[in-house]
């Protein structure tokens, strides 16, 4: 080998291990996240619960609705 580490899937190289999750991933299996679309992202890292943070105006599981009367033909 080359000394470099091969993570598993989900997890990033720091400082020294596997210790991160990879973009996208959370908790402590760093699972996938949900696709929270254009108007939100994911709490993600070893202590985020993959749930989907949304921009002002928007709510749902994916961030996927507009709040009412936010913006036009909403």
């Amino acid at each position: 080998g080359n000394g470099d580490c091969t993570c598993d899937i989900g997890w990033s190289f720091s400082s020294g291990s596997c210790s991160i999750c990879s973009p996208n991933r959370y908790g402590p299996n760093c699972d996938a996240c949900p696709n929270c679309g254009t108007y939100g992202s994911c709490n993600s890292t070893l202590n985020g619960n993959g749930k989907c943070i949304c921009q002002s105006g928007f709510n749902g599981t994916l961030c996927n609705s507009c709040i009412a009367g936010t913006f036009p033909n909403c």
